[in-house]
């Protein structure tokens, strides 16, 4: 989770959603990591998609989707 935090600062968005989706699946149920990265998924793609990234803006799902 940390990892994907300082990713996502650095604009490395493709690392991020990566890392995010992982931190939901090790760490599902309970864990108080999961909400954020669920949280921070749904917000990385609805950026990209208001600014026409269709590609980005469906990566976050998918791995929001498998996880």
């Amino acid at each position: 989770f940390k990892i994907a935090e300082k990713s996502l600062k650095q604009g490395l968005l493709s690392s991020s959603i990566r890392r995010y989706g992982r931190t939901i699946r090790w760490y599902t149920p309970g864990n108080k990591y999961v909400q954020v990265a669920t949280q921070r998924l749904l917000k990385i793609s609805d950026i990209a998609y208001q600014s026409g990234d269709w590609e980005k803006a469906i990566m976050p799902l998918q791995h929001l989707r498998n996880a």
